[in-house]
């Protein structure tokens, strides 16, 4: 047939199905049991009363997510436009079991059908499942290639149509610069996404878990902010400092950047416009309630071509039909009544695939109590499910029976049906659960949001919080450690366990009887004196330079007992080794300006500059950090710790610990 006279009989077809409203894709009576039909005859046959060069084929099994009618004259249109025949299937089988269809089912219907044009499947899963041009000068191959590229995966079968239909129709050149830009454009998607990106689009509010990442990411910060304020705080108020002070100054400083932190996770979180997985899904509310399918197209048909037999084989099954006459004839001698169909079954059928959904729907339309079974094809198994509604049969039982045998045919699974519906005794009463609907919107996106901020804020965060604080007050302490080969500052808080420490000791090895040298006890004495008073940072340096050089005699009687600390440090021990003083610099201590000062090893072998990062400091009254020598004309300094007038520094010493003020 000439191309013109085809595209003007496209309208006559829509006009003809609209007033006769025949279903074009209604099926022939079903075959024998036991007949093998191949797809290609199955939709031969269907296509044999269909105006010649114009015809569609619209499984019932896509009514509900589609409008077979619908679907059929949108084909029509798109497919008309190409000006060539067009024989067209929409179908979602098969989804699995390819195979076992044929090699090539349009290459088949092409030879059934005997006529030109061009030949289309389209299936759900895939939009173009495949295509052939027979007698048709087009680029079926670029054009297919183009559609694929262009539309998203999923797209309707009716938006895949007419791309299509309008890529056949696209010049040469035209498929191939689109061709490119789908190249182009794939390879660009195939980049993997930067950390950021990836960060960003889990914090999306209407993803699945956005705003539980949402509530993690902000409340873990929030929490671990306010564990580190609080932890300064008390360690400023240990310290000394102003309780009200310190209180409204770690208020500031983590309530107002949290706060911020919350409100800007708020503001994204009602922000964001709703996302596909929290809208409910119209075709999912139609299936939570009987007869739990969008529509029952296919299962009235079934039923229609049952009538009163027990047994429905469909025609598109892949499934093997031997021995499937001797067990139509045992189901009507059950001794329960029992009706099974064979039929495939996939994703994107009006039951989504669900066999307890079409059994169901079957029981739903049919109305009559009895055991109901579904024997499809799940990869390369049998599979067989059923239900058993109003008869003393326990279809839970009795259904485990059945699999637990692993039928090779849907024969042998029927017999075992059969063979066991007997022995599985229940009450009639028991109706079977409805079908579970997996796809339900998410929940409200605050409760989710909050559960998870609460959890990072309470657990996570001060975790974190308290492991940061440690580090760092960790490390500080490091470095300020007494002894430590690095300087720096020391506070009293650090000074003052040490020195109760080691005066305790020295006071226990002196309580056994064992005697210092002549000059030492003394000094052994006023430390002790001092540590009974109210010692400040300078005291608490003095007594452990004092009890150690006494300890030290202890545990080395005869030894040469060592005079100056280090006078960079004098928590570095004894000064061994001497360097040029500053030039300019008066001694503090007692005696002419000193050429040379005397200094720890490690203080001795470092040039000026980081001898100077190595300087002890301690915290004066008012708070600031001073270099120790520069704390006023005191007694540990002018008398160097004992190396010069040590009786003098102990009578001082003890003067001003009996006039109450520590050195």
């Amino acid at each position: 047939m000439p191309a013109l006279p085809r595209l003007l009989l496209v309208p006559a077809v829509l006009a003809a199905l609209a007033a006769t409203g025949a279903p074009a894709h209604a099926a022939p009576e079903p075959a024998s049991y036991e007949t093998h039909v191949t797809p290609a005859e199955h939709y031969a046959a269907l296509m044999a009363d269909m105006p010649e060069g114009a015809a569609v084929v619209v499984d019932d099994a896509l009514a509900g997510e589609y409008d077979p009618a619908e679907l059929e004259a949108g084909l029509h249109r798109s497919f008309g436009a190409v000006g060539v025949p067009y024989h067209v299937v929409a179908s979602p089988f098969p989804e699995s079991l390819a195979s076992l269809w044929a090699p090539d089912m349009l290459a088949a219907l092409h030879d059934r059908v005997g006529a030109d044009g061009i030949y289309v499947h389209l299936r759900p899963d895939s939009g173009i499942a495949g295509v052939r041009a027979y007698g048709a000068d087009l680029p079926v191959d670029l054009a297919e290639q183009v559609t694929r590229g262009e539309l998203e995966y999923g797209a309707p079968l009716g938006e895949v149509a007419a791309a299509f239909a309008e890529a056949l129709t696209a010049s040469e050149d035209d498929l191939l610069r689109r061709s490119d830009a789908v190249a182009a454009a794939r390879e660009a998607g195939e980049d993997t996404p930067s950390g950021w990106e990836e960060f960003v689009e889990d914090l999306d509010p209407s993803r699945s878990v956005g705003p539980e990442n949402l509530g993690l990411i902000v409340g873990a910060p929030v929490g671990a902010l306010v564990t580190v304020g609080a932890v300064w705080a008390v360690v400023r108020v240990r310290r000394g400092a102003g309780v009200r002070s310190t209180v409204l100054s770690a208020a500031v400083a983590t309530l107002v950047p949290s706060a911020a932190a919350v409100a800007w996770s708020l503001a994204h979180l009602t922000g964001a416009p709703p996302g596909p997985q929290e809208l409910p899904d119209p075709l999912e509310e139609v299936r939570a309630e009987p007869p739990y399918v969008a529509s029952t197209a296919r299962v009235e048909r079934v039923v229609g071509q049952m009538g009163e037999e027990r047994l429905y084989v469909d025609p598109l099954t892949p499934l093997p039909r031997e021995g499937l006459a001797e067990v139509a004839a045992r189901l009507e001698e059950a001794p329960a009544p029992v009706r099974a169909v064979v039929l495939p079954m996939a994703g994107s059928d009006e039951s989504a695939g669900d066999p307890h959904v079409f059994l169901h729907a079957w029981h739903h339309v049919l109305g009559e109590d009895g055991v109901y079974a579904v024997v499809t094809h799940d990869l390369e198994a049998v599979s067989v499910d059923l239900l058993a509604f109003g008869v003393p049969v326990d279809g839970h039982s009795l259904l485990e029976e059945v699999r637990d045998e692993e039928a090779a045919d849907p024969a042998a699974a029927l017999d075992a049906v059969l063979r066991e519906v007997g022995r599985h005794p229940a009450d009639a009463d028991a109706a079977p659960a409805p079908p579970t609907i997996y796809s339900t919107p998410l929940e409200p996106r605050l409760p989710r949001f909050t559960e998870s901020f609460l959890l990072a804020l309470l657990l996570v965060g001060p975790v974190v919080g308290a492991l940061v604080a440690g580090a760092v007050w960790g490390a500080v302490a490091l470095v300020r450690r007494p002894g430590a080969s690095a300087g720096g500052r020391v506070g009293a808080a650090t000074l003052r366990p040490l020195a109760e420490r080691e005066a305790a000791a020295l006071a226990g090895e002196l309580s056994e009887g064992r005697t210092l040298p002549d000059g030492l006890m003394p000094q052994a004495e006023a430390a002790l004196m001092v540590m009974e008073g109210s010692p400040d940072a300078l005291d608490l340096v003095g007594v452990l330079v004092l009890v150690r050089r006494a300890r030290a005699a202890l545990a080395d009687p005869g030894a040469p007992v060592h005079g100056a600390p280090c006078r960079n440090n004098p928590l570095h021990g004894p000064g061994t080794a001497s360097a040029p003083a500053p030039p300019g610099r008066k001694r503090r201590e007692r005696g002419a300006r000193a050429e040379r000062t005397s200094l720890c090893e490690g203080c001795a072998a470092l040039p000026d500059d980081r001898r100077v990062l190595r300087r002890l400091e301690l915290r004066g009254p008012d708070g600031v950090w001073r270099s120790y020598l520069d704390q006023g004309e005191r007694a540990w300094i002018r008398h160097r710790f004992g190396a010069h007038g040590p009786a003098r520094m102990v009578e001082v010493l003890l003067s001003e610990v009996e006039g109450g003020r520590a050195g």
